[in-house]
């Protein structure tokens, strides 16, 4: 597996100054979750982008997702895929890309072919892309909420989002 090259474009829940919303970008097209920290990105990293792990639906975390989306979905060739545990995107689902507060990118420019999609990753699962291995794990939190183990097969780290107390 190719080294990991993990870039922290936010670590705080606030914004202005030096303050940036959770963010990490892992290599050049993977995020882990979607902070007011992709706002420092350029156009062209923006369009790089295959995949947005999210660890909850805390605005603190999904903030610049449908920025993003907008910004860069129809210079896409493919859709922005969004991996979370079900009940997180079921929240995004109704509470942000609802045609209410955002459009459903899901369903533009069509449903064939949408700007995003939408990839439940149950507990446990592992997904391999740009060359890391993500590992879904649980976590305690106020919504539903899951952490995830980076791996490059050379290096490992587990990132958990928010987190409340833990019997694990």
């Amino acid at each position: 597996m190719p080294a990991m090259k993990l870039r922290i474009l936010g670590c705080s829940g606030g914004i202005g100054g030096n303050l940036r919303a959770t963010t990490m970008l892992l290599n050049s097209d993977v995020l882990i979750d979607a902070g007011t920290g992709v706002g420092d990105l350029s156009i062209d990293e923006l369009a790089a982008i295959d995949h947005v792990f999210l660890t909850h639906a805390h605005l603190d975390h999904v903030t610049s997702l449908p920025f993003l989306v907008d910004t860069v979905g129809w210079m896409r060739s493919k859709p922005l895929v969004v991996h979370a545990i079900e009940p997180t995107l079921e929240i995004l689902r109704q509470h942000l890309f609802n045609w209410k507060l955002w459009p459903d990118f899901t369903k533009i420019p069509d449903a064939q072919a949408p700007y995003l999609r939408f990839q439940a990753i149950a507990l446990g699962e592992t997904i391999t892309v740009s060359g890391q291995k993500l590992t879904q794990l649980p976590a305690n939190h106020v919504v539903p909420a899951a952490g995830f183990q980076i791996d490059s097969g050379r290096s490992s780290l587990v990132f958990t989002g928010d987190t409340t107390t833990s019997d694990l």
